[in-house]
């Protein structure tokens, strides 16, 4: 039951972020670890995604996010593969990749094993990146259950956060990282 009614939100979240980027007319791609094409998943089952999502990278490996996405192993060290420096990198390597206007980026250590001292089981960060300057968030989340708990959770709260970054963000016609023209667009 906990499951089914998990995915149905899922879905519903899912269809929800697709409905608002298709509105404002832009695009996402997505660099996941912890949630394994989760996210790619539940956005690919939304009909008609095809004209705003680009796809996502599963980047399992730390070797997966140095070579696809361009994260330096010496962040990975200095910082693990679960922290703020690193899920940035991630998006940011998503974003350039795919040439996407939004990025979500998600590591974590979902279980039953891999907890350290300082990053239990459950602590996964999830960064949202956009084309414009300084369009950069990240959050550190520490979730409860299953691995497939934890999981569910991480796509949730990812696709939460681009729910609410994309519905503030103003239309713009962006040659990356500069603004060239914007307008608001308002709700009918």
């Amino acid at each position: 039951m906990k499951n089914s009614i998990a995915t149905s939100s899922l879905h519903t979240l899912s269809a929800a972020v697709g409905e608002l980027m298709a509105q404002k007319g832009l695009t996402l791609t997505a660099a996941e670890s912890c949630t394994g094409g989760g996210i790619a998943h539940y956005l690919t089952a939304i009909p008609g995604s095809s004209r705003w999502f680009e796809g996502s990278v599963v980047a399992y490996s730390n070797q997966t996010k140095q070579r696809i996405l361009g994260v330096s192993s010496r962040l990975i060290q200095r910082c693990g593969a679960v922290s703020e420096p690193v899920v940035l990198a991630m998006a940011r390597g998503a974003l350039a990749l795919n040439e996407a206007d939004f990025s979500i980026a998600v590591s974590g250590i979902a279980g039953p094993g891999g907890g350290v001292p300082g990053k239990p089981v459950g602590t996964v960060w999830i960064a949202w990146v956009g084309a414009y300057k300084g369009e950069e968030s990240s959050q550190c989340f520490q979730f409860t259950g299953d691995r497939e708990a934890v999981r569910d959770s991480a796509i949730e709260q990812a696709l939460k956060g681009m729910l609410a970054i994309v519905s503030q963000r103003e239309v713009a016609t962006v040659e990356k990282g500069d603004i060239i023209e914007k307008s608001t667009v308002m709700n009918a």
